[in-house]
């Protein structure tokens, strides 16, 4: 078996394509480093004196990148070996080096470094470089002066976000471009090895799964809660519900600038009715316990997720050693904000939230934003207004979580469920 022979479908088409220009829109983890690094190592093998340039978004990138192209061009050495073209290559940390005069060299990725070669190039993760328009207006004059040969790109990446140059190529750069496009479920339809279900259940989130898996380019900054999705949960008048059915709270802890917010969400059935979110402005943490340990002192909730972050964390630390197993402290993370807020928009979509046609909770919850940064992580924000920041939002979330959570470890046979029937009331607490 040869080296070409061990790649899947989808690389070995990407390599076998002779276009100059090659732009690949690529899942994570399924090759696409190994396929550009097997077509420089094999051209540079085959053609004294070839020469490519690799440009990866990080020095971890470009330090994977080159040990992958190091190890397949001692691979094609040895595999050549005994013939009339066979070659010897030296590697170091920045350049492989073939005893025909090719070689393959990694270079930082910025501009001024971007101008001082002409080589066939490889944009590694191109959606991630910072200053990539600028390494792209550095890099492009050079490689494609003809007066320097018929030089070749691949512009190589998993999607992240829109508005940066990789997504820019993708969708408007022309017919001079050979695209390749190869999601989680294509390459496992041509054989990649990986257990899908894993993989979907340790991402944790629809959005990064969709973008890092699935190729999604997803917007960089949207409205994550459209009204028609927050108006299509809301019921006039608002259902109510038991007096016995179980309650879990929501809190979202505030002083001087934003407002501490309790939701109270009932399960009903495959339902959880939201009986009300109460705001408290301005009042000293003692009062907020106060309110707080009475609501936890009925038999009827189960349970209540509580910002411990920051302000939050006495209050939070309190509450657990009095209550025990059914507070649940939550450091609001980026990547535990994520989850909360995701897990309260499939609960809007799968119709198990239900809400009051309350206008302060449906501005706040249409205030939240989802942004992707140029880094390609995903982050929940809001703008910080007179009445708080969207913390009635973030009550929500937590009341969802929380219930969603005791009803996978029972013994309340409900499913994930939402819903408000709803008394909402702003107090302030002198």
């Amino acid at each position: 078996m040869t080296l070409f022979d061990r790649l899947l479908p989808y690389q070995r088409a990407f390599v076998l394509d002779p276009a100059r220009f090659k732009i690949w829109l690529s899942s994570r983890q399924i090759g696409k480093s190994f396929g550009t690094a097997f077509e420089a190592a094999t051209d540079c093998a085959k053609h004294p004196g070839a020469e490519w340039l690799v440009m990866s978004a990080g020095q971890r990138q470009a330090d994977e990148w080159m040990l992958k192209a190091s190890r397949l061009s001692r691979a094609v050495a040895l595999e050549m070996s005994g013939t009339d073209d066979a070659v010897r290559v030296e590697v170091s940390a920045s350049e492989i080096r073939f005893s025909n005069g090719a070689r393959i060299l990694s270079v930082p990725a910025n501009p001024d470094t971007a101008r001082g070669y002409s080589a066939n190039l490889v944009l590694d993760e191109f959606a991630i470089h910072e200053q990539d328009r600028e390494i792209w207006a550095a890099v492009f004059p050079t490689v494609t002066n003809e007066l320097s040969g018929q030089k070749k790109i691949r512009v190589v990446s998993t999607p992240k976000g829109r508005g940066n140059k990789f997504a820019e190529l993708w969708e408007e750069g022309g017919p001079q471009w050979s695209r390749h496009k190869v999601t989680l479920d294509d390459a496992i339809a041509a054989g990649l090895r990986v257990d899908k279900a894993a993989l979907r259940e340790g991402v944790a989130d629809e959005d990064i799964w969709r973008q890092e898996y699935f190729c999604e380019f997803l917007a960089n900054d949207t409205t994550y809660f459209p009204l028609d999705l927050i108006r299509a949960c809301e019921r006039i008048p608002a259902p109510e519900a038991p007096p016995d059915a179980p309650r879990f709270l929501g809190v979202d802890i505030g002083r001087a600038h934003d407002l501490t917010a309790i939701a109270e969400l009932a399960a009903v059935g495959e339902e959880l009715r939201l009986v009300d979110v109460e705001t408290i402005e301005r009042a000293p943490f003692a009062e907020q316990r106060e309110l707080l340990w009475s609501r936890l002192s009925r038999p009827s909730v189960r349970g209540v997720a509580i910002d411990a972050t920051g302000i939050g964390a006495q209050l939070a630390e309190e509450t657990r050693a009095k209550f025990g197993s059914r507070v649940e402290p939550v450091q609001f993370t980026n990547a535990v904000k994520n989850g909360l807020f995701q897990s309260l928009h499939r609960a809007m979509e799968e119709a198990r939230l239900v809400l009051p046609a309350d206008r302060e909770l449906r501005e706040d919850v249409n205030a939240m934003h989802r942004k992707i940064s140029t880094g390609g992580n995903i982050q929940f924000t809001a703008p910080r207004r007179p009445d708080g920041h969207s913390d009635r939002a973030c009550a929500l979330a937590l009341a969802v979580d929380c219930a969603e959570r005791n009803a996978r470890r029972g013994p309340i046979i409900m499913p994930e469920v939402l819903v408000a029937p709803a008394q909402f009331r702003a107090r302030r607490l002198a």
